[in-house]
């Protein structure tokens, strides 16, 4: 594989429509961005004070914890973390397992499902049928689920086949928030016979109610003044209970489609989670302010605030804090799962509190990291200054994936462009996308060769203080250069042919008596050297797959030329 080989993506008409994305971050075991979900999951053995927790993030990944005695207490990431799956390039939205562990679905807002076993770490298979945000997951069957996104189609799955076998669409239906079934969510209580009933909740602020063996929604239950967010299912398939946009918590009779009880007074924000025990006793809810209730479904309805600050959830004026945000609630598998629950947070922390204690706060955390929530790309458009959730400035250099300087959290990031900003003008080369909550670079056809720079002005040694080179150009030779070095391994005959034609024209010049003028060669100059354990993310328009999604060190050589640059 020579050079032009590898900046074929550049240069080459038919990677018009290609990116190479590439994202500057720590090596981590932990979330950089909000928890979307997570689930419990009874350990193999089955011991009672045992059980995994997988944690879905809008970093993209998902994040495997072994929850035990010698975790109890304390911020226990770095004791209870056993591995990370890193697979999905967008916000990872639900988690399921329809058979239990080691069996675990996935849905994320790049539109895909993916199927994962959890034991080895590995992804069995990505499910491409969404055209849209897949934004929730349930189980209907030992073997199967139903994933719910926003292109407003429902989807049912089988596992065995790694394949769809039904879908369900509603008419006036935009988008789907929430699905909800009889089944369990961990596999542990599902039996091989399956379910017949699923709810969705809908951006038309209705709650669908469909049978599965006929495919149509035969009831339509009306009552939220908003978006229905979430949504709790009866093993029964008799009554459900929704959370909305509008605060409000309401429990459905859905046989005679009629609202049972309204909470209109549980939260004072919109109510974004909610989870039942089997027995559909007592739910508990969680909202955008940040407070976690507990609320009686039987005798006295006693609602009890389990984590939040009730003073600050009465002002619902004041501009809300997505980092206190509940996303999901999960019981652990102890006690009928009426012990201790796990709080998903907008924020990258996983907290455990007690369930039947009034007020108390969270026995152990696990912490997560900060997130990008401010950039600029410096006028040398190969620093960016990044400012994250806990107000650190840091220094990237973006051609080596490295942060370069800390500014601690004491000053603006206004004030420390201003300090190191250099009076220069290099055309912009690439974007900038943080979705993730890290820097990450994006690198386009159209834009990539279009910054050329003096090799000594970027701190490069080379033989001549008169070489240019170009920056996107360089990147991309130092990205893929583990990937040049495997594939020169599995084809020697290049690397021989290219030393022979170099040995053939130093003899040719030597022994001609009146040579041909040679065209004046490049000097050498050192490359760009980047951490190996970085992502890199090969897109293509109309692709809602990547092409290839691995760390740099990772490329073994086998891809072929022709799907890194050419695909299609």
């Amino acid at each position: 594989m020579t050079d032009s080989g590898v900046l074929s993506f550049a240069r080459d008409p038919r990677a018009e429509q290609r990116t190479v994305t590439y994202w500057c971050r720590f090596p981590e075991q932990q979330h950089r961005f909000g928890v979307n979900s997570g689930l419990a999951l009874r350990t193999p053995d089955g011991k009672g004070s045992e059980y995994f927790l997988a944690s879905a993030g809008r970093d993209g990944s998902i994040r495997l914890w072994f929850i035990g005695p010698n975790t109890r207490s304390g911020n226990i990431a770095k004791r209870a973390h056993l591995r990370s799956l890193e697979e999905h390039t967008d916000w990872v939205n639900d988690i399921v397992s329809p058979a239990g562990y080691p069996t675990l679905v996935s849905c994320s807002s790049d539109a895909t499902v993916k199927v994962w076993d959890l034991a080895c770490g590995s992804c069995l298979a990505t499910l491409v049928e969404h055209q849209d945000y897949v934004r929730a997951l349930a189980n209907v069957g030992k073997r199967q689920f139903v994933s719910a996104a926003f292109d407003s189609r429902l989807i049912l799955w089988d596992i065995e086949r790694l394949a769809a076998f039904s879908e369900f669409q509603s008419e006036g239906v935009d988008s789907v928030y929430c699905v909800a079934s009889t089944l369990h969510r961990d596999g542990s209580l599902n039996g091989s016979e399956g379910c017949q009933t699923i709810a969705a909740g809908c951006s038309d602020r209705s709650i669908r109610i469909y049978d599965l063996r006929t495919g149509q929604d035969q009831v339509r239950l009306q009552g939220h003044a908003d978006i229905v967010r979430c949504i709790q299912l009866s093993s029964n398939g008799l009554v459900c209970l929704s959370g909305g946009s509008d605060g409000v918590v309401r429990l459905w009779d859905i046989r005679q489609q009629r609202c049972l009880s309204a909470f209109h007074h549980v939260h004072n924000d919109s109510v974004w989670a909610i989870e039942t025990p089997p027995s559909f006793a007592w739910f508990l809810s969680g909202s955008r302010d940040g407070t976690v209730c507990r609320t009686e479904l039987r005798g006295s309805k006693e609602t009890v605030r389990l984590y939040g600050n009730e003073l600050e959830s009465r002002d619902r004026d004041r501009v809300c804090n997505w980092s206190k945000a509940v996303l999901r609630i999960c019981l652990a598998p102890l006690d009928n799962y009426a012990k201790e629950a796990w709080i998903a947070f907008g924020e990258s922390h996983l907290r455990r509190i007690p369930i039947r204690a009034e007020g108390s706060s969270e026995e152990c955390v696990i912490e997560g990291l900060p997130s990008v929530v401010d950039y600029r790309v410096l006028n040398n458009r190969r620093h960016v200054l990044l400012r994250d959730s806990d107000d650190g400035i840091h220094l990237w250099d973006v051609c080596r994936a490295l942060c370069i300087r800390s500014f601690g959290n004491n000053r603006s990031i206004e004030d420390v462009q201003k300090e190191v900003d250099e009076l220069v003008y290099v055309p912009s080369w690439f974007t900038v996308d943080t979705r993730l909550g890290s820097l990450g670079i994006r690198l386009r056809k159209s834009t990539v060769s279009d910054a050329d720079v003096y090799a000594v002005d970027i701190d490069l040694e080379t033989e001549s203080d008169d070489q240019k080179l170009n920056i996107g150009e360089h990147v991309l030779r130092g990205l893929f250069h583990w990937w040049r070095k495997q594939w020169l391994k599995h084809n020697p005959q290049i690397a021989d042919s290219s030393n022979l034609l170099k040995t053939a024209s130093s003899a040719t010049s030597s022994n001609d008596e009146s040579p041909v003028p040679q065209e004046k060669k490049p000097t050498a100059v050192t490359p760009f050297v980047f951490p190996g354990d970085i992502p890199v993310v090969i897109n293509e328009a109309g692709h809602i797959e990547p092409l290839i999604h691995k760390l740099a060190h990772r490329f073994d050589g086998s891809e072929k030329e022709q799907r890194l640059c050419h695909h299609g």
